[in-house]
């Protein structure tokens, strides 16, 4: 089950339990009496009460430390972005990544994307900010696909003692059109029915880093344009390490401005951000810089390698 909504502050996704664009619970839950059940609704930044007498002498929190209604990961991410100046007052993205990679739009004042607008068949759903407000978002496991189509360990992701080198593998794996093709997770992701594939898999262990940073940032793009992603991407996560993901998903979207944070303190920054509002980011945001290479005809044949097992679903 997701995480309980919030009326003013709190992490919800679109489930039967409640509807994001009424701010309410669905009629289901009100039939089924569940939403008498569920506990009264709390702010994210509102407090819950001091921790106990053994968790103090446990840990050595003072005993006054008081303890936060909290958030979901995802949702601090997405309040950390909002404290960067890359993304105030304007249609900018958030893509978390980690196990699942998650792409959140921070839509400007009185812009509106609602569940209609969205395919829910591949895996785009609506999200809540800490407002309130709905958020369209889409998602895949890119870091458990990451894996599964060569070992490639996302803990070890950004840890190549030359990433740039795996950038110069490139142009020979495209032009011996290598790819991986969707998805090495079924039921999930932008193409939800296709059974992950590789064509021309690369046998060497950093042919097969590069061409996964490339699946990434196709899978990646993919699910932004079901979103409607524009004007500012930012990246966060394990993840944004990756040059090859990163800089193939600049050169994929030419019309966004994207860029990098720290992988280690987005989620710790936005948790900080609850207790204080207008605290500024630990650190700058970096502009990813696009690959030089030309990616369109690679990704016009990724593309149509994946559609037909969409389309036959």
């Amino acid at each position: 089950m997701a995480s309980r909504p919030a009326k003013s502050a709190a992490w919800a996704v679109t489930t039967d339990l409640w509807l994001p664009m009424n701010r309410c619970f669905s009629p289901l839950a009100a039939r089924r009496h569940w939403a008498a059940r569920i506990a009264p609704l709390r702010a994210a930044a509102e407090p819950l009460g001091p921790i106990s007498v053994e968790i103090a002498q446990r840990t050595g929190l003072p005993p006054g430390c008081v303890v936060l209604c909290g958030m979901h990961d995802s949702n601090a991410a997405l309040l950390a972005a909002k404290g960067h100046a890359a993304s105030a007052g304007t249609d900018a993205t958030v893509l978390s990544t980690g196990t699942w990679f998650v792409a959140m739009r921070l839509l400007p004042e009185g812009v509106v994307v609602g569940p209609a607008a969205l395919d829910g068949s591949r895996d785009c759903l609506v999200n809540v900010d800490l407002a309130g407000r709905p958020v369209p978002s889409a998602r895949f496991m890119g870091g458990r696909e990451a894996e599964l189509m060569g070992g490639v360990d996302r803990f070890a992701v950004g840890a190549e003692p030359d990433t740039e080198a795996l950038i110069e593998r490139l142009p020979a794996l495209i032009a011996q059109d290598s790819m991986a093709c969707p998805g090495f997770v079924p039921g999930v992701g932008p193409f939800p029915s296709s059974r992950g594939e590789w064509h021309m898999q690369p046998d060497d262990e950093q042919d097969l880093r590069a061409a996964a940073g490339l699946y990434l940032a196709l899978m990646a793009d993919a699910a932004l344009d079901l979103i409607g992603s524009r004007e500012r991407l930012l990246i966060e996560g394990r993840f944004a390490q990756d040059l090859v993901f990163v800089r193939a998903l600049a050169r994929l979207r030419p019309k966004q401005q994207v860029f990098v944070s720290n992988a280690q303190q987005d989620v710790a920054y936005g948790a900080l951000r609850l207790v204080d509002r207008y605290l500024p980011p630990l650190c700058a945001l970096t502009p990813v810089v696009p690959l030089e290479l030309d990616l369109g005809e690679y990704a016009a044949r990724w593309r149509s390698r994946a559609q037909p097992a969409r389309s036959a679903a």
